[in-house]
C-alpha cells in the first residue's frame, strides 16, 4: 500500500487545530454569523503555510490567528509561523496580488517558494487581482468564502487562473485541494481561486474528520463527547 497523500501527522494536526478553533468559536454562534469561516477550511489551509508566506485577510480574522498559533506546535511545518496582514475588505485582494507580484520577482519558482494567500469574504472585490494573477503567473492563492444559502454567481477567471470549488466543511477534501493549489502557485504554474462552499446538510466537520482517523486507526484518546 502506497504512502497516503495526507500523512497521519497532518491529519492529527488538522484535528487538534479544529478542536481549538471550535473552542474559540462555538458552533452555534459561528454558524449563525454571515460569511463565517468554517473551522475545517481554516485548519486545512492555514496549516500548510510556511514562515516566508504571507496571509492577507479581508478585515480582522481572529480564528486565523488561532489556527496559525496552533500551527507553531502541531502544523505540517512545525515552528514556522507565516506573516499575516489584515486589510480593508475592498483592498485585500489587490494587496495580496501586489505582494505576490513582488514575490514573483524576488524568488525562484519551486516546491518551497513563498506564496501569498488571501482569505476573502462574500462580495470582496477581486477582479483586478485575478487579472494581475493571470498576466504574471503569480504565486497567489485566493480563498473565497461563499455565504451559505445564498446564490453563487460564477467566478470569471482569466487564463492561468484556476477556480476550484470545495466543500468547506470537509477538512480532507480541502487539504487535498490545498496541496495541489500550493504546488501550482509555488512553481508559478498559475494562481488558484479556492471557492469554499458549505453544502446543505453538511456533516459535522470534526465528526467527519474523526471518521477518517478511525479508519486509519489513529484517533486520539479522546471521547467524541469531549470534542464537541
Amino acid at each position: 500500500m502506497g504512502k497516503p497523500l495526507i500523512s497521519d501527522a497532518q491529519m492529527l494536526a488538522m484535528h487538534a487545530t479544529m478542536l481549538q478553533l471550535r473552542q474559540a468559536a462555538p458552533r452555534r454562534s459561528a454558524a449563525a454569523a454571515p460569511g463565517a469561516w468554517p473551522i475545517a477550511l481554516l485548519a486545512a489551509t492555514l496549516l500548510q503555510l510556511r514562515s516566508d508566506d504571507l496571509l492577507v485577510t479581508a478585515g480582522d480574522l481572529p480564528l486565523a490567528e488561532t489556527a496559525l498559533r496552533s500551527g507553531q506546535q502541531s502544523s505540517f511545518h512545525p515552528d514556522l509561523l507565516p506573516f499575516s496582514l489584515a486589510c480593508a475588505p475592498d483592498a485585500a485582494a489587490a494587496v495580496a496580488a501586489g505582494y505576490a507580484l513582488a514575490q514573483s520577482h524576488t524568488t525562484r519558482p519551486g516546491d518551497h517558494a513563498p506564496l501569498t494567500m488571501a482569505m476573502l469574504g462574500p462580495g470582496t472585490p477581486r477582479a483586478d487581482a485575478l487579472q494581475l494573477a493571470g498576466q504574471h503567473l503569480l504565486p497567489l492563492l485566493l480563498v473565497v468564502r461563499d455565504e451559505p444559502g445564498k446564490p453563487r454567481p460564477p467566478i470569471t477567471a482569466p487564463p492561468h487562473v484556476e477556480v476550484v470549488p470545495v466543500d468547506a466543511e470537509d477538512a480532507v477534501a480541502v487539504c487535498r485541494v490545498m496541496q495541489e493549489s500550493t504546488l501550482r502557485a509555488r512553481n508559478r504554474w498559475g494562481s488558484v481561486v479556492l471557492r469554499a462552499v458549505t453544502l446543505p446538510d453538511s456533516a459535522d466537520p470534526i465528526a467527519a474528520l474523526e471518521a477518517h482517523l478511525e479508519r486509519r486507526g489513529i484517533l486520539p484518546a479522546l471521547s467524541k463527547a469531549e470534542t464537541r
